[in-house]
């Protein structure tokens, strides 16, 4: 799990995916999704390998947009805005970002025994608040959020937008959304690895047979990415492993993951972060996938020097 810092898979956990499940929709080009991985087990075996931010950057020259600039028309749902920020700042910067926080949040950032894993958890607060506060028009310290029975957050008194939060090794990202009924997003680095036992705690029986066919290099790629999608899936739900992962499986339709015999309401996407980090997102929404806007976020309340 890459929420939080509250991993699920032990202490050795996933790596990037290529492969059939390796399709990687990427956010721009007009305001819609282009597929630019598509490697389905077949040509996974023959070695055929896109590269992802490439043919980003093609399809945004040809287009004239750039992430985080994505237009939509007065017909489109409402969209869902991602946001990725690699942070790596200082123990000053994160005494500036604790000041955004609530004072319960910089009590748990105490309770973190590892810097890294403090440091995790403050950017990502830090970022949600500062995201947050566009919407509901205050300070980001003055965000009330507030757990539901399971721990999801939720603003309180108010049930839009929906958003989700994940950080995973030096990457913090938030999807924020106003037309999703549920709304989930999961990160995880492109080069831990897994463990068999953990590989079949949450693949379901054809999910385990696809990767059994995949070279050893793949088959770890290709299990991260399925992990972060069921994660993804999990958090929108916001039940967590409260579920068993082997009851959410996926296949592939045309380069794009699908949840096997789900509701159609759902909706699956890897995100292409510019990092070396795999993004999943989960959307369900009654009037079809919305837009969807990505952008790198910039820090601009740091001080000048």
């Amino acid at each position: 799990m890459a929420s939080e810092n509250v991993s699920s898979l032990g202490s050795k956990t996933p790596k990037y995916s290529s492969a059939e499940i390796g399709a990687a929709p990427i956010v721009g080009c007009g305001g819609e999704l282009k597929e630019v991985l598509k490697i389905n087990f077949c040509c996974a075996r023959q070695g055929a390998v896109h590269h992802v931010g490439k043919q980003l950057r093609a399809c945004q020259a040809a287009s004239g947009t750039h992430t985080g600039s994505m237009q939509r028309s007065e017909n489109q749902p409402a969209g869902i805005e991602i946001s990725l920020w690699q942070y790596s700042g200082s123990e000053r910067d994160w005494s500036r970002w604790l000041q955004s926080l609530s004072q319960d949040e910089r009590d748990r950032a105490e309770t973190y025994r590892f810097e890294r894993d403090r440091a995790s958890f403050i950017a990502g607060r830090y970022l949600l608040r500062r995201l947050l506060s566009d919407y509901v028009a205050t300070a980001p310290s003055k965000v009330v959020l507030s757990p539901d029975q399971y721990g999801k957050l939720r603003l309180a008194g108010r049930d839009t937008p929906q958003f989700s939060l994940a950080n995973a090794d030096g990457l913090v990202t938030v999807a924020v959304a106003s037309g999703c009924d549920h709304l989930g997003i999961d990160c995880e680095p492109v080069d831990i690895e897994i463990e068999e036992a953990a590989v079949a705690s949450y693949c379901s029986v054809d999910e385990w047979l696809r990767l059994a066919e995949l070279p050893d290099h793949e088959r770890a790629r290709a299990a991260v990415a399925l992990w972060t999608l069921k994660e993804s899936h999990l958090k929108a739900l916001g039940v967590g492993l409260r579920e068993d992962p082997r009851n959410i499986a996926f296949s592939w339709k045309d380069g794009i993951p699908v949840m096997v015999g789900g509701d159609r309401r759902w909706h699956h996407r890897l995100i292409d972060s510019g990092s070396q980090h795999m993004v999943a997102l989960a959307a369900c929404s009654a009037v079809g996938l919305p837009g969807i806007s990505t952008h790198l976020f910039q820090d601009d309340s740091r001080p000048s020097e």
